[in-house]
């Protein structure tokens, strides 16, 4: 994807047009109940922008780093005093799921290289359990393919969350 930079004349256009995009997107998965509406329909519709355009929705590359600590400071202003009995009682189990999940996508990772064309580094990055933009923001800066580490995650988490909201569904 090209940085605003490299995209000539129109940057600031381009940018708020993507903003605008990403804000109406994350309204419409708010108003549709979908779980992590905001963040869900924001990344849903920016990527069929950017699909639709050829790869010209951006924003500028030095928002990239501000908009990570945004988002880390909000996750991380959930955690309270009443989070820690509820770590202690599932401490076990917690530590099994991370086992099991860090273990399973090392698998995936390893097989996903070994039987594509994808390099090792890219893999591993595209199967590796945990946030979007973590995970693109680790391809960026470790040289692995960026869009492949997207579209894996995307397509991942799309499926945990609706598999997830649909076994709930029917409990």
């Amino acid at each position: 994807m090209p940085d605003v930079a490299e995209t000539g004349g129109g940057a600031r256009s381009g940018t708020a047009r993507t903003l605008a995009v990403g804000a109406a997107g994350g309204l419409a998965g708010e108003l549709l109940r979908v779980p992590a509406g905001a963040l869900i329909g924001s990344l849903a519709a920016v990527a069929v922008l950017n699909v639709l355009t050829d790869g010209r929705a951006a924003v500028p590359r030095w928002s990239r780093q501000p908009s990570r600590v945004l988002v880390g400071a909000a996750v991380g202003s959930l955690a309270t005093p009443v989070l820690l009995p509820t770590l202690g009682a599932s401490a076990g189990w917690a530590l099994l799921l991370a086992v099991l999940v860090v273990g399973g996508g090392l698998l995936l990772g390893l097989l996903l290289s070994a039987t594509t064309a994808i390099d090792r580094r890219t893999a591993l990055l595209a199967m590796c359990p945990g946030g979007i933009s973590e995970m693109v923001a680790l391809a960026d800066e470790s040289g692995a393919d960026v869009e492949v580490v997207l579209g894996i995650q995307l397509v991942r988490k799309l499926v945990v969350i609706l598999g997830v909201c649909a076994v709930v569904a029917l409990l």
